[in-house]
């Protein structure tokens, strides 16, 4: 009895463990892949792009752009929760980004095709916006067919919830303002400094409300929320609008501005490698900042997916 006991307790463990690698088996060739095409929007803290070197093995030296920042690391934990989760395979191929929000958003809504003459752009070749967008093509033929997402900083406007889909908020932002102050050397004096206007006035407390009365100039970033909200909310500044955020601190500087309006965050983060900006108090405009989706490309129930897995990230 005892070796029949023997033989159907160690047939049982058998089945089982047998059933279980079948299982397993199958679930890996069951799990669902799904495939998103991520356009990230190059402005730091949210993308960082880095030039590196990477050595080959046959001793050539491949020079390459990294990408890496906030939106990179959301990527990667999206992907841990989407298996974690819904055992589902999320795979992101990554991308940059046309340098313009406007710009960048119009690639994913819903009415690319028509926003855009799209053959007056190629011709421009590396003079459009959408340059490097036509000499790339490995995630799509045409730009308007290349990302599934943009994954940058987006403020949520009425206009823009009809052109494309918002991911859940990943975090609270708001508008704020920085000004310039020089940085004195040695050999400057605080007479030096003050006699020549530059120094004494920049440190004047100077705000949004003030700028607005004084009708005074304020560099904005070209083709952003950022600048519409800036001229409704304080209609009395004169508005210098850079098509990058290098020119407009370079205009800041100038003394061609006396403020730059722009995302606190990326202000906070200038600040930290550039002691001369000075990032005001002030902010205002709070609000959640977004990832857009494209509705042409993604099926509503992989967009109800990834959203889903935002919400755990």
């Amino acid at each position: 009895l005892a070796g029949r006991w023997g033989f159907f307790v160690g047939w049982l463990l058998t089945t089982l463990f047998a059933a279980a690698v079948v299982s397993a088996s199958d679930d890996e060739q069951e799990r669902q892949v799904i495939n998103i095409r991520v356009g990230l929007f190059p402005v730091p803290p949210y993308v960082f792009m880095t030039e590196e070197q990477l050595s080959l093995p046959n001793g050539a030296v491949l020079d390459r752009s990294v990408m890496r920042g906030l939106a990179v690391d959301l990527t990667e934990r999206l992907s841990i929760f989407a298996r974690e989760d819904s055992g589902v395979d999320l795979q992101f191929t990554l991308g940059k980004a046309p340098y313009s929000y406007d710009g960048s958003l119009t690639l994913i809504s819903n009415d690319c095709n028509s926003t855009v003459d799209w053959e007056s752009e190629q011709l421009l070749g590396s003079d459009s916006l959408y340059g490097d967008l036509f000499s790339e093509t490995t995630l799509g033929d045409h730009p308007c067919d290349r990302f599934d997402i943009i994954a940058g900083d987006y403020y949520g406007t009425a206009a823009r919830s009809l052109r494309i889909d918002y991911s859940p908020p990943y975090l609270h932002g708001a508008i704020s303002v920085c000004k310039y102050r020089p940085i004195p050397s040695e050999d400057d004096s605080a007479v030096q400094l003050t006699a020549s206007g530059g120094f004494a006035d920049a440190t004047n407390v100077v705000t949004m409300s003030q700028a607005s009365a004084d009708r005074s100039t304020v560099c904005v970033l070209e083709s952003t929320s950022t600048l519409r909200i800036t001229k409704r909310k304080f209609p009395g500044v004169q508005i210098l609008a850079c098509p990058s955020q290098v020119e407009c601190v370079e205009e800041l500087k100038q003394g061609n501005c006396i403020l730059y309006v722009e995302d606190s965050l990326q202000l906070k983060y200038l600040a930290q490698s550039d002691p001369s900006l000075i990032v005001s108090q002030e902010s205002f405009n709070p609000q959640y900042i977004y990832w857009i989706m494209n509705e042409r490309s993604l099926p509503a129930s992989t967009r109800r997916q990834i959203e889903q897995w935002m919400y755990l990230a």
